[in-house]
């Protein structure tokens, strides 16, 4: 509306202006007929009054000149806020747009590390019965560990699983941390980590860590495993 107000402004100021020159014209013209009686006649006062004329229409000139530098100038600060505005909504659509790929990233760290917990086996003894999958098994396993020396256990490929694991979710915690504090799903996710980690996995890890020797290394990664989330 302010632009359609402006805009006939303009086209009022420079109609009048175009209006200004043609009378000009015509009254000069006018002026320099030979009149009826002599006393009317200006002719040989010509220059005068092309002086006068001149000088009546160099200022109106000036004027119309410095109206169209304002209308000039006022356009080009409305296109100056207009550029703004645009900018910051462009900035604001970026930050959405990288939050939404940060958290469908992170989101699919999150699925990877359930479906790798899922693919937990313990492999039973023996005469043990059936083997355990995923969180269950993972917690079986921790409780069978508690029985018996680190050795017994070293080289078994639950443990080794048991590791990679860990690594995982090491890996996923820092790719939370790295959300923005802005992001609504950050804290989401760092809420629902940490209390899986402690409904399925903390018992497990304080189980396997019975009696077991804290010098030994591999006990030492296990406490790493342990002590992701502090209680």
């Amino acid at each position: 509306m302010k632009k359609q107000v402006i805009f006939m402004n303009f086209k009022h100021l420079f109609l009048g202006f175009l209006i200004t020159i043609f009378l000009t014209i015509v009254s000069l013209y006018t002026l320099q007929l030979p009149a009826q009686a002599y006393s009317f006649s200006l002719g040989d006062k010509t220059s005068d009054i092309v002086t006068s004329i001149s000088g009546i229409v160099s200022p109106l000139l000036t004027i119309v000149s410095i109206i169209f530098l304002y209308l000039a100038f006022n356009k080009q600060l409305e296109a100056n806020k207009q550029l703004k505005i645009d900018g910051e909504e462009q900035a604001k659509l970026n930050k959405i747009q990288t939050q939404k790929m940060d958290a469908e990233y992170v989101l699919m760290f999150y699925e990877r590390f359930m479906k790798d917990l899922d693919a937990f086996i313990f492999q039973k003894p023996a005469g043990g019965g059936a083997n355990e999958t995923g969180h269950r098994g993972f917690f079986k396993f921790c409780v069978y560990a508690s029985n018996y020396k680190i050795d017994h256990i070293k080289g078994a490929p639950e443990l080794t699983y048991m590791f990679y694991l860990r690594d995982s979710l090491i890996l996923l915690k820092e790719q939370i941390n790295q959300l923005d504090s802005n992001n609504p799903i950050k804290k989401r996710l760092e809420n629902n980590l940490r209390s899986f980690f402690y409904a399925v996995l903390f018992y497990g890890l304080r189980q396997i860590l019975v009696n077991k020797d804290e010098n030994d290394p591999i006990t030492q990664e296990l406490i790493v495993f342990f002590k992701v989330y502090p209680s």
